[in-house]
């Protein structure tokens, strides 16, 4: 077994959708799910961030005993059924695609990252913001939701001071009340 071989099984049945390939060899290293054919004819692999979801299936009309299912991410919807000889091996099996797939988490979009930021809530009648301005949309409870930069963006633009911190917005000076309380080693502030 190669050193980066979390798990390997012989007569595996592949079945991609509805369509079975027969018996083969599946191998789960750290980077790939790999499926070979035992008679040479087709060999297939497929890295972790391709499986959108593995679960074990109970006996279905394709297949007609437990398996592992998997989802693969791309233009079509593809579907994996691996089958093992005996339903001794499904725990183990599965076990071993969480651990490929923990050990290569999706890669971070950052756009989708900044897509899905939390919207800012506020009163739209305290701030003066009309409820038919295109950014704004209405929650449920009647609130405005838009962007935080949108909202901030619309205060600079009425004129509403923008605070960096709360000393700045209460008016203290920087300093001022830094060192209260401590006091150096003669008990002199």
């Amino acid at each position: 077994m190669e050193p980066d071989t979390l798990y390997a099984l012989d007569n595996v049945t592949l079945f991609i959708g509805n369509d079975s390939f027969g018996a083969g060899s599946l191998v789960l290293s750290k980077s790939k799910v790999t499926w070979s054919s035992h008679l040479g004819a087709f060999s297939q692999a497929w890295i972790y961030p391709e499986i959108v979801m593995h679960a074990i299936s109970p006996a279905s009309k394709v297949v007609d005993s437990p398996c592992i299912y998997c989802h693969l991410d791309g233009e079509e919807v593809t579907e994996l059924r691996f089958v093992p000889p005996d339903e001794g091996h499904m725990d183990e099996m599965f076990f071993a695609f969480n651990r490929g797939a923990e050990l290569n988490p999706d890669p971070v979009n950052e756009e989708e990252l900044e897509e899905e930021e939390e919207p800012f809530y506020f009163n739209t009648e305290e701030f003066g913001i009309s409820s038919d301005d295109p950014k704004v949309k209405l929650h449920p409870s009647g609130l405005g939701m838009m962007s935080p930069e949108d909202f901030m963006a619309m205060m600079v633009q009425q004129g509403v001071p923008i605070y960096d911190d709360v000393n700045e917005a209460f008016g203290e000076a920087e300093g001022e009340g830094e060192n209260e309380g401590t006091t150096d080693g003669d008990g002199q502030v």
